[in-house]
């Protein structure tokens, strides 16, 4: 758990985690310290809020009661690059009174935003709103890497699928996974702009004005999140149809030339049949050269044969 408190504008970290009601504190924490817990509950927050953040289930969300606000969005890491697999997590922006509390389930996760938030924020005046864009932006730019990510592996994907050195068992399985993990990703971004625009709204007139830039920003970003999603996803069904017409293509050149070796025998077959008649008026076998005539009109036809289905690209 890391406190940091508003010192003359801007914010500092607190050596010892201690919140005071009496000042600005930003509060990130996870949702198993006690000190945290008691804190939310003394401010009267809605016992289900709690259920809500623990829940991986929990869909992005937006909620405005009498206390305050609770934001919930999702952090995401590509945590699997052979499914192109994502870990998510709720972080929960719960704004009451003068406090700003970030609020993760795991402790890394928790970490990682802390760092990030303390490195945008050092030496920076501050105020409850910039501090509300800083975390969303963090968030936001996590979603943005690990979507850049899954991009880069389907791109990987797509050589070796063109090259032919990936199993093609492998490559539909793995196709199959990125696929539902994107279609997973879409429904989490409509969502999240969906409960990002609750939230602008609930913002009174004047800090719209003073943050316009800064929350267009983050709408441009979470619009570009949900098309950038539905590209990957179209790439995603373009490259099953690219590996299944491959496959297809292969068959189709396998009984091609399975064909083509058919025709090669054909008129062997006939010479076949007809010299292995046992009719007593047949002239062929009174001559002399008569088996080594036919021996030869049956290597020559073959022969003429193979070299015609070569030229025509059968073989």
């Amino acid at each position: 758990m890391v406190v940091y408190e508003e010192n003359g504008g801007t914010l500092i970290k607190l050596d010892e985690t201690l919140i005071n009601p009496e000042v600005h504190q930003v509060i990130i924490s996870t949702l198993n310290k006690p000190m945290l817990v008691n804190w939310l509950k003394a401010e009267e927050l809605p016992e289900p809020f709690f259920e809500d953040i623990a829940s991986f289930e929990q869909t992005p969300s937006f909620e405005d009661f009498s206390e305050g606000t609770v934001l919930i969005l999702k952090y995401l890491k590509l945590e699997k690059e052979e499914f192109i697999d994502f870990y998510e997590e709720n972080v929960a922006l719960i704004n009451l009174g003068n406090k700003l509390a970030i609020v993760c389930k795991d402790e890394m996760t928790a970490f990682d935003i802390e760092m990030k938030f303390d490195k945008r924020m050092r030496g920076k005046k501050t105020n409850l709103h910039f501090e509300m864009y800083t975390f969303l932006d963090i968030l936001t730019d996590q979603q943005i890497q690990a979507l850049d990510g899954a991009n880069a592996i389907l791109e990987n994907l797509e050589e070796s699928i063109l090259s032919e050195s990936v199993e093609k068992q492998k490559a539909l399985k793995n196709l199959y996974y990125a696929r539902r993990s994107l279609n997973r990703l879409s429904h989490i971004f409509v969502n999240e702009s969906v409960a990002l625009g609750r939230f602008f709204t609930s913002i009174t007139t004047s800090i719209k004005k003073k943050f316009r830039f800064e929350f267009l920003d983050l709408k441009e970003h979470k619009q570009s999140l949900v098309t950038e999603c539905k590209s990957l996803q179209d790439k995603t069904v373009s490259l099953m149809n690219l590996q299944l017409g491959l496959t297809d293509n292969k068959a189709n050149e396998a009984m091609q030339k399975l064909a083509g070796i058919s025709l090669i025998f054909i008129p062997l077959t006939f010479f076949t049949s007809i010299f292995s008649m046992n009719f007593k008026n047949m002239p062929e076998l009174d001559m002399t050269h008569g088996y080594h005539v036919v021996l030869l009109v049956t290597i020559a036809t073959g022969v003429a044969t193979y070299l015609w289905l070569k030229k025509r690209k059968y073989l």
